[in-house]
């Protein structure tokens, strides 16, 4: 029954892609679903960096400082915690190799009451979990400590591009947000340089008309090259290309795809596949969906 309305529900979005002017039409197909009661608050997704069968996920505000590792039907393969962490607001999760070593990077920066004066992104080196394992305990290989030039917002958006040692944040916001840049490691308290808004209204439309939101921004992520950039909405998806000679508030100031998706009961979690070609996304909830897109080859 959940996937006849999830083809339903495509059907629907295919037929606003065709009509959609800057839309994409993207194949979408059911992967899996979460449905493990540890997991039921799905907030953050990616690919592992050294890993591409396998996912890294995480809970939203409200639960223990916790890891999990996830096949590409969802199951879960292992649990591990984080000492030194308080997972006050976990919202994404992205990933990265440095110097050869895998990391995953968490944005504790959830803040719906915009009172948080200081954020945290709390970086570990990649665990390689046996199945079924749940006792490994990880302490952070750094902690970046973030305060935002404009005052408190809310943030559920986190992406590395570790050639450029850079994080960039995005805003949930129902207008156009606002871009955030980071530096990828840090000594002191950082305050993040506000880096332009991003024109999403310019991109989403619904049956040919320009959509009334575009959307509030709950996940980012990039590709492995860092030549692609991906924001999950409760609209859809946007979908950024970095030329070569760009850098990314370059390609961040243009207009992105919108990518029309079915409709998730609250879609929270966006990972790009290690090959770059397509993404899984996902939602909170009990028996969340895994679905997978396949990026259009041209556009």
């Amino acid at each position: 029954m959940l996937v006849t309305r999830l083809f339903r529900t495509l059907a629907i979005a295919v037929s606003f892609a065709l009509a959609a002017p800057g839309a994409a039409l993207a194949r979408t197909q059911p992967q899996g679903a979460v449905d493990d009661a540890r997991l039921r608050e799905l907030s953050g997704l990616v690919v592992s960096p050294s890993d591409p069968a396998r996912y890294w996920a995480h809970n939203d505000s409200g639960n223990p400082a916790e890891l999990f590792a996830l096949d590409r039907a969802g199951q879960v393969l292992a649990r591990v915690g984080l000492r030194d962490a308080a997972a006050f607001d976990w919202e994404d999760i992205a990933a990265f190799t440095l110097r050869g070593q895998p990391y995953l990077a968490i944005a504790d920066s959830g803040d719906n009451l915009r009172w948080r004066g200081t954020l945290e992104i709390v970086v570990v080196h990649e665990p390689a979990p046996r199945r079924g394992s749940d006792g490994l305990v990880l302490s952070p290989a750094w902690t970046l400590r973030v305060r935002l030039p404009d005052g408190a917002r809310d943030i559920e958006a986190l992406g590395a591009d570790a050639a450029r040692a850079q994080f960039w944040m995005v805003e949930k916001t129902d207008g156009d947000p606002t871009l955030y840049r980071l530096p990828l490691r840090a000594q002191d308290m950082v305050i993040a340089q506000a880096s332009g808004t991003l024109r999403l209204g310019a991109a989403c439309h619904v049956a040919a008309k320009p959509c009334v939101r575009a959307g509030r921004v709950t996940a980012l992520d990039f590709d492995r090259a860092a030549r692609q950039a991906l924001l999950l909405t409760t609209q859809g998806a946007y979908w950024y290309r970095r030329a070569p000679a760009q850098d990314w508030q370059q390609a961040f100031a243009g207009v992105p795809v919108f990518i029309p998706l079915p409709r998730l009961r609250q879609p929270e979690a966006l990972a790009f596949d290690a090959d770059g070609k397509g993404f899984t996304v996902s939602s909170e909830g009990r028996k969340a969906p895994l679905l997978h897109v396949d990026l259009p080859a041209r556009h």
